[in-house]
């Protein structure tokens, strides 16, 4: 018979059993029986298999996710005991479904002692449960029973929740924990449900965390506190922070939640360790008996039918993560066919992970970035977000936007190669600790600083660009290329301040970078990339230009701090790179401070009597200038039955207090000493700050080349207290120092070579003149009522 005539166009399935003639074919010789024969379902409670098996957590399987939601439902089912009656006519208190597992046989383990079972779905109830029964242990050991019967009743408690937790061994001290949950969770877990000694030994091996940053990361006392350890074991190291991921945080604070909970029910409920005890077992009883789950067995060892199983899970309800699906994506690619292999091409998509501190946001926006810098056919970043896990399918039929990367198991190694490689490119561009590295260290510090400035913003459109460049110079790193990579930094890094300081959309940005990934893989380190980046830039948001975009810098009064601050330390930064300066290695984003020269709180709390509103009467020069807004001020401060007059004297003071010509930078501890005191004790104080006067955008408030002499200092420093200054800063003033510091603002984020003389023509003076007579004249009209 030919060889299509076996095909279901030529013959049928018989699905009686029943084979008539040659057009009919036994059911059983066409389908692989698997999900028939090889699947058991029953309806168990937790004490029939719980202890029975080794847990197996497979690589395809995420980290634990369960967040407090979660452990609430499970308490919540828990705590009904708590108020349970055990009299014979009382009201029952109902058992529990706790859903559906599937495990799949996997043999004995380490030394055939016990059976070993893949937790296809059910890691979650399985990771959170060891973590009650831990808990319970805790808990126990905290309680000194009186009778003898309590004490004999505990130590079986202890012995059922540890057979449960551990695996036998014939060693003491050596027991292995009977959950094995995945790399990323593994080491903390097993030191979690280990000893003090343990749970000390995995934080003191972590990496230490320095400098300011905060992801990732915890303290050694709030670590050994939350885990219960006592003072003396941990009191002896410094309390500095050490590496600690997010995969391990909720299994941390899970602990914590239930420990809180159960320990609190036990004091608040019961009035002796005899009566906590017996609750105890009763817990622990009622979790083991009367939690029913559905149990479902897969006897087959083949690869392909567990990843289908996890996959009509996922369709149903598991709600996974785009990472999780990702990952059984490739797993299923590599083990098609029944292959077992692949392990080490798996443990690389696992590095990738650990590499980004198995932060899944952190994750899912590196393969989008990732993938947005190669694909040709998309025209914006938002393409791939949308339409993410198109990328990661195994065919490349039908209409889509993205190009497959598995459509075969060459091509899913090579992306596996690609992103163990590019994780580290882009956690060193998220996260400025970890430091872009170049051959040349002025160029790499300056690329590092932008980097930094550039998180700062907020903005991550520019990712997948800088993430492709970088990659480039990584494989082969020249002069050239270095300084092209530093070059595009900066243009990247104009363009970002421009769209702070505006209303434009930051999505504005993001086609002119896919455009400028696929220019740069067709020209690689072609410099008249960056003014098509500019061009780009110009023809979606014309305000970030000329004209426009000086009047929008000009008249904005409400400045945000973050950006103002970012600013400010780039400007400074590039006077100190322009000048070989000294200072530039100390004065970085995390250690300075935005200084508001008029205070925030502009009415002193702390004056005597009569100098509260000092700051303001300064500031509008009453007693001093012949002007309607210095009589609104003056009226104000006089009458102290004006209806809310506090709240109306700061309003009109906050059309200055936020113009980023009120700011200076220095060092964050030395602002809190600072305070809202009189001009003349801040000037002095800011004298004693490191580098103040070495900071290029501070220069107005120095003795070389600004406003103040040496000899204004002296006299200063001689009074007690300081006052002769106090006068000294006003909103004239302020206007004076604008138009400095607003050229220097556009000089900073200028277009070298691209548009140099873009903001000549225009009188920069004049403009912050007429700005400051707008305001003054909005005050006028707002509080003209004041003096009428």
């Amino acid at each position: 018979m030919p060889e299509d005539a076996y095909d279901i166009g030529n013959r049928l399935i018989d699905y009686d059993e029943e084979n008539y003639d040659e057009d009919l074919i036994y059911y059983g010789s066409v389908i692989d029986l698997l999900a028939q024969d090889e699947i058991e379902i029953a309806q168990y409670k937790l004490a029939k298999f719980i202890d029975e098996y080794e847990f197996q957590i497979p690589e395809y399987q995420r980290n634990y996710e369960w967040e407090e939601p979660q452990w609430a439902d499970l308490w919540a089912e828990i705590e009904k005991l708590f108020d349970a009656s055990l009299s014979t006519n009382g009201e029952q208190t109902p058992d529990v479904f706790f859903g559906s597992m599937f495990f799949a046989e996997r043999g004995t383990s380490e030394g055939g002692n016990t059976d070993v079972v893949e937790v296809i779905d059910g890691q979650q109830r399985l990771t959170t449960l060891s973590i009650f029964f831990k808990v319970v242990v805790d808990a126990l050991d905290d309680r000194s029973p009186e009778s003898s019967e309590c004490r004999r009743m505990a130590d079986a408690l202890r012995s059922t929740v540890e057979n449960i937790l551990y695996l036998p061994s014939s060693i003491p001290g050596r027991q292995r924990p009977a959950l094995n949950l995945n790399e990323h969770n593994r080491e903390f877990y097993e030191a979690l449900v280990g000893d003090e000694a343990s749970r000390m030994a995995f934080i003191l091996d972590r990496e230490s965390v320095h400098g300011n940053r905060r992801r990732h990361a915890i303290r050694i006392h709030d670590y050994a506190e939350l885990l219960n350890v006592p003072p003396e074991r941990y009191e002896e190291y410094d309390d500095d922070n050490r590496h600690f991921d997010n995969a391990n945080d909720r299994i941390l604070r899970a602990y914590r939640y239930f420990y809180d909970r159960l320990t609190n029910a036990l004091d608040d409920t019961f009035d002796t360790d005899d009566q906590r005890v017996r609750a105890l077992t009763n817990v622990v009883n009622y979790v083991l008996n009367s939690f029913i789950v559905g149990y479902f067995e897969i006897t087959s060892n083949r690869s392909s039918l567990m990843m289908n199983v996890f996959q009509i899970l996922n369709d149903r309800g598991m709600n996974l993560k785009k990472v999780d699906i990702v990952r059984a994506r490739i797993v299923s690619r590599l083990r098609e066919n029944g292959e077992e292999g692949a392990a080490d091409d798996i443990r690389k998509f696992e590095a990738m992970i650990e590499t980004l501190d198995n932060d899944y946001g952190d994750v899912e926006d590196f393969l989008v970035d990732y993938v947005a810098a190669r694909e040709d056919a998309i025209s914006s970043k938002t393409d791939v977000t949308k339409n993410f896990l198109e990328a990661f399918e195994q065919s490349n039929g039908g209409n889509r936007t993205i190009s497959p990367l598995l459509d075969s198991k060459e091509a899913t190694r090579e992306f596996l190669d690609d992103v163990e490689t590019y994780s580290d490119y882009y956690h060193r561009i998220i996260d400025p600790d970890r430091r872009i590295e170049l051959r040349d260290d002025v160029r790499e510090d300056r690329a590092n600083e932008i980097i930094t400035r550039l998180n700062k913003l907020g903005y991550e459109q520019w990712r997948p660009l800088v993430l492709l460049v970088y990659g480039e110079v990584m494989e082969n790193a020249t002069e050239s290329r270095e300084r092209f990579f530093v070059d595009l930094l900066e243009v990247v890094e104009n363009v970002s301040f421009r769209v702070s300081l505006t209303n434009v959309y930051p999505s504005k940005q993001d086609p002119v970078y896919i455009a400028a990934c696929q220019s740069f893989r067709n020209r690689p380190f072609d410099r008249e990339l960056f003014e098509e980046i500019v061009d780009g830039i110009k023809d979606r948001a014309q305000q970030l230009f000329f004209e426009s975009f000086i009047d929008t810098v000009n008249e904005n009064y409400d400045w945000s701090s973050t950006y103002a601050r970012t600013l400010l330390w780039k400007i400074t930064s590039e006077a100190f790179y322009a000048s070989e300066g000294a200072v530039e290695s100390r004065l970085n984003v995390d250690n300075i401070h935005l200084e508001h020269v008029l205070p925030q709180t502009p009415i002193r709390d702390d004056a005597p009597d009569g100098d509260e509103y000092d700051w303001l009467r300064n500031f509008f020069e009453i007693g001093r200038d012949d002007t309607v807004v210095a009589d609104i001020v003056e009226t104000l401060i006089e009458d102290e039955t004006a209806e809310n007059r506090d709240e109306r004297i700061e309003s009109i003071a906050g059309y200055f207090v936020d113009d980023i010509a009120n700011m200076v930078l220095l060092e964050s501890e030395d602002n809190v000493r600072i305070g809202n005191k009189p001009f003349s004790e801040k000037v002095l104080a800011y004298y004693d700050t490191t580098d103040f006067e070495s900071i290029r955008v501070n220069e107005y408030f120095t003795t070389d080349g600004g406003e103040l002499t040496e000899t204004e200092i002296d006299r200063l420093r001689s009074e007690d207290p300081p006052h002769s200054l106090d006068d000294f800063w006003t909103h004239r003033r302020l206007t004076d120092r604008k138009t400095t510091l607003l050229e220097l603002v556009l000089g900073s984020v200028r277009f070298d070579g691209i548009l140099d003389e873009e903001f000549e023509p225009y009188d920069i003076e004049a403009k912050v003149k007429r700005e400051s007579d707008r305001r003054l004249g909005l005050i006028e009209a707002n509080y003209q009522s004041v003096i009428e």
